[in-house]
């Protein structure tokens, strides 16, 4: 079966994710994302970056206005590069994640695929991400221990392995889970219950650290996250004190 490039289009996204689903468990181990980061990525990740510019160097102020969002979605499509089959299935996708150029982690390309393709397509895919993905003359990917196929061919290419741990899957039993046990007054909610999705920002900000209301997810990566094709509001769930 015969396979060719694409440059990404907007509707490619579900196609991609029913890609991304049907191949989760197409290897033994994770090598590809899981559909929330397909959805993260491009309905969080994209605007709140986005807000900051997609130069070099960031913004002083973040801009969150729909034009801001609509150029960082169009940049992070710009990126990302599809292999189909002459049936029209995918067979391979290249994308970033933090994807504009001042953010450090820029350069980074996250290469997802279905089996029974690695051979041609693997040497083709890195070959892109080298291509469009490359930063400061340096390309990083990210390679499964046990992904034997994307090593190979990224030795091949040059790539020099880096010692430290860098994604780490965990997969729990949720069988037998036990009932919360909450402090008095203190209750779990979902977003479909109402949350405020202001004090969620700031959750979110303060749990990476960022005391500064600034350096925090902008409302728009919020409003527009919960408008994700599988974003479930009764799934996104706090724990409310009584204050």
């Amino acid at each position: 079966m015969s396979v060719h490039f694409e440059k990404y289009q907007p509707d490619d996204f579900i196609p991609i994710r029913y890609f991304l689903v049907k191949n989760y468990c197409a290897f033994p181990h994770p090598v590809n994302w899981f559909l929330t980061r397909w959805n993260y990525a491009r309905y969080f990740v994209v605007p709140m970056l986005g807000a900051w510019g997609i130069a070099e160097r960031n913004c002083p102020e973040p801009d969150t206005s729909a034009e801001a969002v609509d150029k960082a979605v169009r940049f992070w499509e710009e990126a990302i590069g599809v292999w189909k089959t002459d049936q029209g299935e995918i067979a391979g996708v290249v994308c970033p994640d933090e994807f504009v150029p001042w953010h450090t982690s820029y350069g980074q390309a996250f290469l997802q695929r279905c089996p029974g393709h690695d051979e041609h397509l693997l040497p083709e895919m890195l070959e892109y991400a080298v291509q469009n993905l490359t930063r400061r003359d340096r390309c990083r990917i990210y390679v499964g221990e046990h992904d034997h196929a994307l090593a190979r061919v990224a030795t091949d290419k040059g790539f020099i392995r880096d010692q430290n741990p860098c994604i780490i899957y965990r997969e729990f039993d949720l069988s037998m889970l036990p009932e919360p046990e909450l402090p008095p007054g203190y209750s779990i909610q979902s977003v479909a219950d109402g949350l405020d999705l202001e004090k969620l920002r700031e959750v979110g900000g303060r749990s990476f650290n960022h005391p500064d209301p600034r350096e925090w997810p902008t409302m728009r990566s919020y409003e527009s996250w919960i408008t994700a094709p599988d974003y479930r509001p009764k799934l996104h769930l706090a724990v409310v004190r009584p204050d």
